[in-house]
């Protein structure tokens, strides 16, 4: 039986060791920057409002003019609780990719970086290359 317990040790042991490459691609090291960021803005539609509130396409266009490519985009919403009320906030965010060195310019121009949404689950971005409006 003892030797049971060995043999199954062993193999597990050799099996974690074989798993393990040594590179540890779970964590990055400080100095390696994302290659792009996600950033968001309320896009200002009010409850009961139909058609309030500015449209993605809008929106990624003011990123453009300022020299912000946006590498793709997709609208969702905050996630926070708030009072169902006529005229108060939907909660409605459009999400852009951007390229992480253009971070402070966004912000710069209203947006904030989608980390600072508690409990918000950000998209994958699949394109990864700037958008072209028709």
């Amino acid at each position: 039986m003892r030797r049971l317990i060995i043999a199954t040790c062993t193999l597990f042991t050799i099996a974690c060791a074989q798993a393990h490459d040594g590179t540890d691609k779970k964590h990055t090291h400080h100095h390696d920057a994302p290659e792009f960021v996600q950033v968001f803005k309320y896009d200002g539609s009010k409850q009961c409002e139909k058609f309030s509130g500015m449209s993605n396409a809008e929106m990624g266009q003011s990123l453009r003019e300022i020299g912000i490519p946006v590498m793709c985009s997709y609208s969702s919403n905050d996630g926070m609780m708030r009072p169902q009320m006529c005229g108060h906030g939907t909660g409605n965010i459009h999400v852009y990719e951007i390229p992480a060195e253009k971070l402070s310019r966004a912000v710069e121009a209203g947006f904030k970086s989608v980390k600072s949404l508690k409990g918000f689950n950000p998209k994958d971005c699949q394109e990864k290359q700037p958008k072209k409006l028709n």
